[in-house]
């Protein structure tokens, strides 16, 4: 990896605020293991601040969304599950050198396959 690209992550908001976007980095890994073989994956995570606009994040002219690398988001919720995360990359602006510009991407070998009513995973 590139000092100038950082990975990360976003998370969709909640119910109230689904184009809210929230964006952070991975700390730690945790791996939950239940009785049957059952398993759920946990990421522990910095958060940007994206409550206040202008100060945590700002939109460029570009229509980019950056994040101020020295003010995290305020927050209890640090975990959250694997299934629940999106990648983006994070690139040094080099205009205001305290701020990171996001950058969004689609992992490779993903498909986007629409839905068809009534179809499930195992339909014949």
């Amino acid at each position: 990896m590139r000092k100038t690209q950082t990975s990360g992550f976003l998370v969709r908001g909640d119910v109230s605020d689904l184009n809210k976007e929230y964006y952070g980095v991975l700390k730690d890994i945790y791996e939950l293991s239940y009785v049957g073989n059952g398993k759920v994956h946990l990421f522990k995570c910095h958060w940007w601040d994206v409550a206040h606009l202008g100060r945590g994040y700002k939109i460029d002219k570009y229509g980019s969304t950056n994040v101020y690398n020295h003010c995290a988001l305020n927050t209890n919720e640090l975990f959250i599950l694997a299934s629940q995360s999106e990648q983006v990359f994070y690139l040094n602006n080099m205009v205001d050198k305290d701020w990171l510009v996001v950058v969004k991407t689609n992992p490779r070998d993903l498909f986007d396959v629409p839905k068809v009513e009534g179809d499930t995973p195992f339909n014949e």
